[in-house]
């Protein structure tokens, strides 16, 4: 359940696109998520859309050496350092936050999925397109995510679809503006910010696990008094 913070700013509807120029994909992930899969990933996707920009925002690239790490893995995959943006931690919740009026695209990162910034991008607006995993929860929960907020068509089950359906959505101007102007309210409306339904159904479990309880300590007593 994720419950949005209070010092968040209004979203801002104007498609980045359209106001710097170009299509500007991001992720503001920590960095120890953004795997090699994720490098290889993103660069396919610059090669798909020669003319977009990368930003990319962490506490840890406010070390220059960090920041020469990254471009260099990304010049590795032939992706020049001038299409990249790196950006050190904001000092407040609502900089942050405003920071994704910056782009147009969020891109998840794989195989570990993101979580909270995932929430915070669809709550100022910005859709994300993450790579579905095999079995584990972290590799599945940008996927979760996704699935509540009725934005399925961007969970992808390949590399290859991951590239095609980021480029097609940051190239549909017309949808990125309609998920800034109504994803928040979408999301408010879902069961990802429905608290008083996730208790509820805690409460229930633990119930049946307290009405189960005398039941099996019964059956776990008997045996324990025959092993004495």
């Amino acid at each position: 359940c994720y419950a949005p913070p209070e010092s968040a700013p209004p979203v801002t509807l104007r498609p980045a696109q359209e106001t710097y120029g170009c299509i500007t994909f991001g992720c503001f992930n920590n960095l120890a998520k953004v795997s090699s899969l994720s490098i290889r990933l993103w660069s396919k996707l610059l090669h798909e859309v020669p003319d977009a920009r990368l930003f990319l925002k962490s506490k840890a690239l406010a070390c220059a050496d960090v920041q020469e790490k990254f471009r260099r893995s990304f010049a590795t995959y032939g992706i020049a350092s001038a299409r990249l943006d790196l950006s050190g931690l904001q000092p407040q919740t609502g900089s942050h936050l405003q920071m994704y009026s910056l782009i147009d695209v969020a891109l998840d990162t794989a195989p570990y999925a993101g979580t909270t910034t995932t929430c915070e991008a669809l709550w100022m607006g910005i859709p994300v397109v993450t790579l579905k995993g095999r079995g584990i929860h972290a590799q599945n929960v940008g996927a979760s995510l996704l699935s509540a907020v009725q934005l399925g068509d961007l969970i992808t089950e390949t590399e290859e679809e991951f590239v095609q359906q980021a480029a097609c959505c940051a190239r549909n101007i017309a949808r990125l503006a309609a998920l800034r102007a109504g994803l928040r309210t979408r999301m408010q409306r879902s069961v990802l910010c429905d608290g008083a339904r996730h208790t509820a159904r805690l409460e229930r479990l633990f119930a049946d696990l307290a009405a189960a309880a005398p039941a099996e300590a019964s059956s776990l007593g008997g045996d324990t008094a025959e092993v004495q």
